[in-house]
C-alpha cells in the first residue's frame, strides 16, 4: 500500500532526474566539444632549421670598352681639387675688400621690393632703372635673387642644423661677412598698395635687429587708400595714429639707414577733402615724429598735397619736404 510519505519520496526523486538530467547533458556536451576543438587539437607550428647559405661568388664587372666618343678619364690637377672654404683661394689669397666687392655685385647693387604676404615677407629684385616701386600686382622688370641668395642661405641652414661639426665656426664666419652686403648695399622698396600696407609694421618680426641697422637705403611709397590715411568722414579719431606712430618708430630704429625717401601718393582720385583739410589743420603734429628720424643724412618727403607747407621745422632731423609733381585732386 502506497502511504503519503513514500508518494512525496517518489515525486522528489522524478522532480531531481528532471532537473538534473538537462544540467549533466549540458556538461558533456561542453567536454566533448571541447576534446574535439580545445587548444590541444590545433596544430602547432613547425620550427624549420634554416641551413647555412653558401655566398655566391660575385660577378666581377665588365671591362671598359674603348669607344670613339669616350672621353678619357684624368687624374684632378691640383687647381681642380675642391677645397675647404679655410683653404679656398677666394678667402686665403683675396682680401676683405675684394670680398666685398665680389658680395655686392653678387648679392647687391639693385632695388629689392618687399611684400608681407602671410605667414612672411617677400622679396623681389627689380631691374628697372629709376624704380619707385613696381606695385603688388605688376611685375615688370621683377626677378628672383638667383643662385646666390640660395647659397648663402644654404651656409647659414649648415651652420644652424651643425653647429658642432669641425669648421662650422669658419662657414658661419664666410656667411656673416656675406650676408652684410646683402642688405647694406640692396636699395629695400615699400609700397602700402593693396595688401603691402602692413609691410612695415612686420619688418622688426622678419628681420633680425643687427640686420636693421645694416639697411642702408630705403624707399617708401605710401598710398593714402591703401594705408587708410584718407578719411571719408571729419571725425579726427577716424585717422589710425597709433599705427602711425608705430611705424615712425620702426624706421627711427633703423640707425644704419643713409637714404630714406618717403613719397605719399593717391593711387586713385581721393574720395573726399576730408582728408586734405585734416591734413592742413594738423600737418605739424603729422609730421612730428620725423624729428625721431636722425640718421640718414639724405632724407626727402614728397607731400600728398601742393597746399601743405614745406618749411616745417623737424630739426634735429635732415628732412627735406617736397611738394607733389600733380595735384591728387586733378588726376584723371
Amino acid at each position: 500500500m502506497v502511504t503519503q510519505k513514500s508518494f512525496r519520496k517518489g515525486c522528489a526523486s522524478v522532480m531531481d532526474v528532471i532537473l538534473c538530467c538537462p544540467k549533466i547533458c549540458l556538461i558533456i556536451t561542453i567536454q566533448a566539444i571541447w576534446c574535439w576543438t580545445g587548444p590541444h587539437r590545433r596544430p602547432r607550428p613547425r620550427v624549420r632549421q634554416q641551413r647555412p647559405r653558401r655566398p655566391r661568388p660575385e660577378t666581377p664587372p665588365l671591362p671598359p670598352r674603348a669607344r670613339a666618343l669616350t672621353i678619357p678619364l684624368m687624374n684632378p690637377e691640383d687647381g681642380q681639387v675642391t677645397l675647404s672654404q679655410s683653404q679656398s683661394a677666394f678667402f686665403s689669397k683675396l682680401p676683405l675688400e675684394l670680398r666685398r666687392m665680389i658680395y655686392d655685385r653678387a648679392l647687391g647693387l639693385s632695388t629689392a621690393h618687399l611684400m608681407y604676404a602671410c605667414p612672411r615677407i617677400w622679396a623681389r629684385r627689380c631691374t628697372l632703372e629709376g624704380c619707385r616701386h613696381a606695385g603688388i600686382d605688376r611685375r615688370d622688370g621683377e626677378t628672383s635673387f638667383g643662385v646666390s641668395l640660395a647659397l648663402l642661405r644654404a651656409c647659414r641652414q649648415m651652420y644652424v642644423r651643425s653647429p658642432a661639426l669641425t669648421g662650422m665656426n669658419q662657414l658661419c664666419g664666410r656667411y656673416s661677412e656675406a650676408i652684410e652686403s646683402l642688405y647694406s648695399s640692396n636699395t629695400f622698396s615699400i609700397s602700402t598698395q593693396a595688401y603691402g600696407a602692413h609691410t612695415i609694421s612686420k619688418i622688426p618680426l622678419f628681420f633680425q635687429p643687427q640686420r636693421v641697422v645694416q639697411i642702408r637705403k630705403l624707399h617708401i611709397c605710401w598710398d593714402l587708400l591703401d594705408a587708410g590715411l584718407d578719411l571719408i568722414k571729419p571725425v579726427e579719431h577716424h585717422f589710425p595714429l597709433p599705427s602711425w606712430l608705430k611705424t615712425w618708430k620702426i624706421i627711427s630704429d633703423m640707425a644704419g639707414l643713409r637714404e630714406l625717401l618717403i613719397e605719399f601718393t593717391y593711387t586713385y582720385p581721393p574720395t573726399s577733402r576730408y582728408t586734405f583739410e585734416f591734413w592742413m589743420e594738423h600737418q605739424i603734429e603729422i609730421f612730428e615724429p620725423v624729428k625721431c628720424v636722425v640718421s640718414p643724412s639724405t632724407f626727402v618727403i614728397t607731400l600728398p598735397y601742393r597746399e601743405l607747407s614745406t618749411d616745417l621745422d623737424v630739426a634735429p632731423s635732415s628732412c627735406i619736404f617736397r611738394p607733389p609733381a600733380q595735384d591728387p585732386f586733378l588726376q584723371v
